[in-house]
């Protein structure tokens, strides 16, 4: 059976509907989210708070060999807590599980990390794997204490611990306040998109169906470390705008502020790593995939 955290989420909606169809027996641990209807006669459905060990030791009844961490405390910008709540559940959260899997013997875990464990730059910057991280935000420090959690545990463990870094997902189900997610809407409704700075700061933007893609394969593989989750390609903001609205056959004009914080790059990942050892290849260039998401 697999243990999947954070399965409410936004990669967690895009994920169980398809470890489903591929037949897994499935475990979704949930904390105050409803999970949808049509999951409830297929997956195991529990209830716990990561950040509290006697909750999660609660659930050790259930014959696990599997988990997939997708649970994580994501910060709106500038948030005045932000750092205690990245604190309980990206990084004490994270080594509640990885201490219920060791002592359960679980097989394998598969956690959710990020790009920005990076940190940002003034110019685009293509990483590897091996290079230095070095992050800026509480959310990008927590997810590198939980990528440092799964290395000593699966050293002194033997914890089979992948971590997967992914760039910035984009797809249905993205949350409201993801700036692609704001210049669809704008274009969709015809209404001006403002951009800060002047646009030129870079992103790697995937498609969320890759992301459930290399969670798959990681699920499946035998091998063990950190791998890139991207598309090794740079978009700078205005450009996406530009695509989006030729996508939607917009009117929408693209409105620059003054802002130079605005165009700072984040991360554009190489993924070789991952195309050796896991067999990943995104699928969905960035156009395909808006297009996928709007149906156009």
């Amino acid at each position: 059976m697999i243990l999947v955290t954070g399965a409410t989420g936004f990669v967690g909606k895009a994920l169980i509907p398809e470890l489903i169809r591929r037949g897994y027996d499935l475990a979704v641990l949930i904390n105050h989210k409803i999970a949808p209807d049509d999951w409830k006669d297929k997956v195991t459905i529990l209830k716990a708070d990561i950040s509290k060990k006697e909750e999660v030791f609660y659930i050790k009844d259930y014959p696990f060999d599997k988990i997939i961490h997708l649970a994580a405390y994501i910060p709106l910008k500038d948030e005045i807590r932000e750092f205690e709540d990245c604190l309980n559940v990206n990084v004490i959260g994270t080594n509640n599980l990885l201490e219920f899997a060791a002592i359960r013997k679980i097989q394998r875990f598969i956690y959710s990390s990020s790009a920005i464990v990076y940190g940002i730059s003034k110019e685009p910057k293509i990483v590897k794997e091996e290079n230095s991280a070095f992050p800026i935000t509480h959310y990008g420090m927590s997810k590198l204490l939980g990528e440092m959690l799964c290395e000593r545990y699966r050293k002194v463990f033997g914890i089979k611990a992948v971590s997967l870094r992914y760039s910035y997902v984009y797809g249905a189900g993205m949350p409201e306040h993801f700036i692609f997610g704001k210049f669809l809407r704008k274009a969709i409704s015809g209404e001006d998109i403002q951009i800060y700075g002047t646009g030129i700061g870079v992103r790697d933007f995937i498609c969320v169906k890759d992301i459930v893609s290399a969670i798959i394969l990681a699920l499946e593989s035998n091998v063990v470390g950190t791998f890139n989750i991207g598309t090794g390609i740079a978009t700078s903001l205005s450009g996406l705008a530009e695509i989006i609205i030729n996508i939607t056959n917009s009117k929408s004009k693209i409105i620059f502020y003054n802002d130079e914080k605005e165009d700072e790059s984040q991360p554009i990942l190489n993924i070789l790593k991952a195309e050796k050892k896991l067999g990943f290849q995104p699928v969905y260039n960035l156009e395909n995939g808006i297009r996928n998401y709007v149906k156009v």
